[in-house]
């Protein structure tokens, strides 16, 4: 029996099948992972736990805050601004009132990876 209906219908998408642009569940994991990695580091900076190692933990800490960034922003359009925007607010706290959360270098490399992850954001659109 031939279905009369099949051909008015359409292919319909449904919301998870889509790439939400501004959702926060898909980074949640990665959020979860930065806010680990960073506080185990000073943590360990702090107490002075493997002094001889410290050098290796903070590039190890470093690269993978990085690509959970780069992760992040494959999934969603907020990683990238918000990492842009944490940067921009420290970069103003550093120059304006000599205030230090992290070195120069370090945020700007933060900066660096928020513009990459927003380019790589913008090849999901495509």
């Amino acid at each position: 029996m031939k279905d009369r209906h099949k051909r008015y219908t359409t292919k319909v998408t449904s919301f998870q099948e889509r790439k939400p642009l501004f959702a926060i569940l898909p980074i949640l994991l990665n959020v979860i992972v930065i806010a680990i990695l960073v506080g185990a580091y000073y943590f360990i900076t702090h107490s002075n736990l493997f002094p001889e190692y410290q050098t290796y933990i903070y590039w190890t800490v470093n690269v993978l805050v990085s690509y959970n960034i780069l992760a992040a922003s494959a999934r969603s359009f907020v990683a990238p601004i918000i990492t842009i925007l944490i940067a921009s607010f420290i970069l103003i706290t550093i120059y304006s009132f000599n205030g230090a959360y992290l070195s120069v270098n370090e945020d700007w490399q933060l900066l660096g990876v928020g513009v990459v992850g927003l380019l790589i954001s913008f090849a999901q659109l495509l």
